[in-house]
């Protein structure tokens, strides 16, 4: 506890401060005193507060900034809670919009292939219905023509072009040589024929298969056809 400024001004001595003989002026200033001033009135200094005499008691203001700090920190804490859900929410909410237009994409992608399937089949279904009509007109005229003439089965089926037609004439024979050489092997298990007439009728259809091989396979060549 500090030590508090005097409030008692000390006095100041009556006595002569100078000797009194031996006064070489005369002895009439003998024990004569010099005139003394007058005191300075000086002001009293203020005396400091006595502090209170319980350190550790806590003051109002203490408590109100403290309270202010805390609840400071805790609207922090729930500020960064919100934000951190908010960003966490928007993340999911953009993940899943990508998603979306993902598969808007491949949505839509998959209508134009079904409209363009949709078109080639309506195209199937009218050409199908043309040769539907054509084949009815076809067989409606060979019903009334079929009582006063015979078709010709080899003219029925026709190639479009010359070189097809070879083809198809060459193709025909060599399966009608193999036909032969056939029914040669079934007649001479039988013993219908001779060894000697099986080998020169063989001889010579395996030559006329084998010119009708290569024939066709100069016109396959010729017309861009695997051989």
């Amino acid at each position: 506890m500090p030590t508090p400024y005097p409030t008692v001004m000390p006095q100041y001595s009556r006595e002569t401060p100078y000797p009194t003989t031996g006064n070489q002026f005369g002895s009439a200033y003998v024990n004569t005193p010099y005139p003394q001033p007058p005191a300075p009135n000086r002001p009293t200094p203020p005396v400091p507060p006595i502090p209170s005499s319980s350190a550790g008691t806590l003051q109002p203001e203490h408590i109100r900034v403290s309270i202010i700090s805390a609840l400071e920190d805790k609207l922090r804490m729930r500020l960064r809670e919100k934000m951190g859900t908010s960003h966490a929410e928007m993340a999911s909410i953009r993940e899943t919009q990508s998603e979306l237009q993902a598969g808007q994409r491949t949505l839509r992608n998959m209508i134009e292939e079904l409209e363009k399937q949709q078109k080639l089949l309506e195209s199937y279904i009218f050409a199908h219905q043309d040769k539907k009509t054509e084949l009815t007109r076809t067989l409606a005229e060979c019903g009334t023509d079929s009582e006063n003439k015979t078709v010709d089965i080899d003219q029925a089926i026709d190639a479009a072009t010359p070189l097809h037609r070879q083809i198809l004439t060459n193709y025909a024979q060599d399966l009608a040589c193999d036909d032969v050489i056939y029914a040669l092997g079934q007649a001479l298990r039988e013993k219908k024929v001779s060894v000697q007439e099986y080998l020169r009728h063989v001889r010579d259809i395996s030559r006329k298969q084998f010119i009708f091989r290569a024939t066709m396979q100069k016109c396959r060549k010729a017309a861009g056809l695997p051989i």
